[in-house]
């Protein structure tokens, strides 16, 4: 399977698919999804929902993949980017007359995720439980957060000039 990179507008145009997405289904109302789909998209025919957490040594990228087998998930690191992509197959072939509904997301996907700089792409780990795949980053020591005192100077205290 060829990998094709998602610019930054196609990353806004899919969440704006995303939320009239969800829209639609909480008002019960039907959405017709434009063809916003760039020649590098073409490929990929539905985004996994992803959650990104991060803790004081790691960040965690989880993405929602149900009914998607671990050997059709590719997870790449290139550059500071996280690239998730695979595809989901239907199991069952049925009759175009006897489904009467189909929610289910089928196709390949792919899902282009910023990284921040100071994680070890190089150091990362996945996991595939339960429909969720989690993939941990650990930061570098560098990402780590360190509280700096602030000192306060008084007005009183003379300052030297040492020339």
């Amino acid at each position: 399977m060829s990998l094709t990179f998602m610019s930054p507008l196609s990353e806004v145009r899919d969440q704006i698919n995303r939320i009239f997405s969800d829209f639609a289904e909480e008002t019960g109302m039907s959405m017709v999804r434009p063809d916003w789909t760039t020649p590098t998209m073409k490929s990929a025919s539905w985004l996994p929902p992803i959650e990104m957490n991060e803790t004081e040594k790691e960040m965690v990228v989880s993405a929602a993949l149900p009914g998607v087998k671990p050997e059709d998930i590719n997870v790449e690191v290139v550059g500071h980017s996280l690239i998730l992509s695979g595809e989901t197959r239907r199991e069952k072939h049925y009759d175009e007359k006897q489904c009467h509904r189909s929610e289910f997301q089928y196709g390949q996907f792919m899902r282009r995720v910023p990284l921040p700089e100071y994680v070890q792409g190089e150091q990362c780990t996945a996991d595939y439980r339960n429909g969720v795949l989690e993939v941990r980053f650990p930061k570098m020591e560098e990402g780590k957060r360190k509280r700096i005192e602030v000192k306060t100077t008084s007005k009183d205290t003379p300052q030297t000039n040492t020339e």
